[in-house]
């Protein structure tokens, strides 16, 4: 209970100073920082990301974007279940949480079947909706690594080759109505490559900005720093998000789920973001980018 009641006072003192960090639209990254990696917008919370010759994918299919989102063009998509192009050799996909602006049950089984050497790591809800799929296909239980994990539950490690990932369910913006609190919202901590030229991402689905729901997984946050984070964009323009990357040990940050019409407050924040269909950044590795 001390511990517990120490790490909490420890991101409360951040939320309290929060108002001086940001993370820089344009870092001023050192000569000595190492361009190893990249990551490329598909729509909403859609990245893929890649270092080497690791190649991996965030929510890359989904229903709709409300009007409100971005939804992949009629290329990517093309390009993506032929895996030609940019998506030639992916090595996995980590879908965030099934609702219909991340998932598409059907793409997703489609993808699957197309391309043979793709693993899948999505959490119980989404397997459950490609089960109730005219399309679904049991043999694709092989390249899957299925997350059926309770809020508060310890975090869970995948290991693939050249890829050490970890997920923590993070609960979805909105908590604590019950509608959210049901949702299982991933948190994903994923290392590609070994070494020094290991670089560490985190995508973060929908999660709600509230220290309370960080705490309980202090170890797991001060385990490893992560070099760049995808969290959704209302982490950026409040002080109580930011604060929260800094705790977790965030170093930079690029927002995802920017609507259309992006907010006024995002525009006007100098953070960096995803809001281009295709856009990229590289990733680089090295010091704190705060």
């Amino acid at each position: 209970m001390r511990y517990a009641v120490t790490a909490l006072t420890s991101l409360s003192l951040l939320l309290a100073g929060a108002s001086a960090y940001a993370h820089d639209a344009s870092p001023d990254v050192s000569d000595e920082a190492l361009h190893i990696s990249s990551a490329r917008y598909i729509a909403n919370e859609g990245v893929m990301a890649q270092s080497g010759h690791v190649k991996i994918l965030f929510d890359p299919f989904q229903v709709t974007g409300f009007g409100t989102y971005q939804e992949p063009s009629a290329a990517d998509l093309s390009a993506l279940m032929a895996g030609q192009g940019e998506f030639e050799g992916v090595d996995a996909v980590f879908i965030s949480h099934a609702h219909r602006d991340h998932f598409s049950a059907p793409q997703m089984i489609g993808y699957m079947q197309a391309q043979a050497s793709v693993h899948l790591i999505a959490p119980q809800q989404a397997l459950e909706m490609m089960q109730t799929d005219p399309s679904w296909d049991a043999a694709l239980m092989a390249r899957m690594s299925i997350l059926d994990m309770d809020y508060g539950e310890a975090p869970q490690n995948i290991a693939l080759s050249g890829i050490e990932a970890t997920a923590v369910r993070i609960a979805h913006a909105g908590w604590p109505a019950q509608h959210r609190k049901v949702v299982q919202n991933m948190v994903y901590r994923i290392t590609l490559g070994e070494g020094d030229e290991a670089v560490t991402l985190m995508h973060m689905g929908d999660a709600d900005p509230q220290a309370v729901h960080y705490v309980p997984h202090i170890d797991h946050w001060d385990a490893r720093d992560t070099d760049t984070a995808f969290p959704p964009y209302w982490f950026l323009t409040s002080a109580q998000g930011q604060a929260i990357l800094r705790g977790i040990k965030v170093k930079r940050s690029i927002g995802v789920h920017v609507p259309i019409n992006v907010p006024e407050d995002l525009a006007a924040s100098h953070q960096d973001y995803f809001s281009k269909l295709g856009e990229t950044r590289d990733l680089l590795k090295g010091p704190s980018h705060e």
